[in-house]
Parts: structure tokens; sequence; C-alpha cells
């Protein structure tokens, strides 16, 4: 079969495999339910971690994990007309900058991460231990993160999905 039959690219940085099938299930529960509903759409995994191209079916769902490289390929050689995202960070974005996004839609699905880094000392100090500091180096990949958000929320085509009413607006708060 053909792994890029759809107009629609969802795009995440992990998902359920053989060797661990517990990544990211709560976006195979959602595409299982996209493919329950007869939504076609192409599942593209890619991330920093991965060097080679590969392809598997996890129950039912055919996934496409290739190098971020890749995924710039992919995305000038198809032409989809709606690209979701998960974990979107600054690597999803230079990779959708360096796209033709005009008449495409956008949806960038907010699951914390993406929006949330300037709590970065609240999920990584260790219980009952003084609040760490935020680097030199962190700080200034967020505010890059901050310019990043500022400039996907003007385009009239991106839609921000967030999975609480909480990280809505405690992102709001941040950024």
């Amino acid at each position: 079969t053909n792994i890029l039959p759809s107009d629609f690219l969802i795009i995440t940085p992990s998902y359920p495999a053989p060797e661990n099938k517990y990544l990211s299930g709560f976006v195979h529960s959602r595409l299982k339910a996209y493919k329950k509903a007869g939504i076609k759409f192409t599942l593209v995994c890619s991330f920093i971690d991965y060097k080679e191209y590969s392809r598997y079916e996890f129950e039912g769902i055919e996934v496409l994990r290739v190098p971020l490289q890749g995924l710039r390929t992919i995305m000038r050689m198809y032409d989809f007309k709606k690209i979701a995202t998960h974990f979107f960070d600054w690597r999803y974005a230079r990779i959708l900058d360096a796209s033709d996004l005009l008449n495409k839609q956008l949806y960038i699905w907010v699951h914390g991460p993406e929006t949330l880094y300037w709590d970065w000392p609240y999920f990584t100090t260790r219980y009952f231990k003084p609040l760490s500091n935020i680097t030199p180096e962190q700080e200034l990949r967020f505010k890059e993160n901050d310019k990043i958000v500022h400039r996907y929320n003007q385009m009239g085509n991106v839609h921000w999905i967030f999975v609480s009413n909480w990280i809505k607006e405690h992102s709001e708060e941040l950024i």
C-alpha cells in the first residue's frame, strides 16, 4: 500500500511500536478514532533520534518513521492540505518554515511542552528540593520559543488545540 495516500499529514516525534507499545498512546487512540470515522491521514513519526527510514503498522495504523530531514523532503514532495503536529517545537517550526503553508491548515496540538517551557523548573525539580533555576541557555531557547509561538499565532491558517483549559489559560499567562 501507498503510505502517503492522503492530504492530511499528522506529525509526531514518537508513536507506539512493537519495541515500545506505550509511546504516545494518546496520539494512537486519536488516530484509531480518525480511522474508524473514515478520516484518511498520513502519519509521519519524525525526531532527531531517527537515523533511518522505516515503515511499520501498529494496530492497523501505518507509520512512516523518518529523520527530520526526511520530514522536510516529504513535505516538499506531497501537497498536504491539512497538517497536524503533536509536540510542536523549534525543530518542527524550522521544517514548517521551509514549507509552503499558504493554502494549508495547520493544527498544533498543545500537550504542555509546546507552551509551558517557562515552567521547566516546576517539572524538573526533585520533590522536596529547592526550585531549580532556568539556565542562561534555556532562557535563550525559551525566548526563541516565544518568538516562534507569537509568529505562528499571527498566522490565520494556524489552529491551536489545547488538551485542557488549564494548559490554554496558563500558556496565555506564560507567553
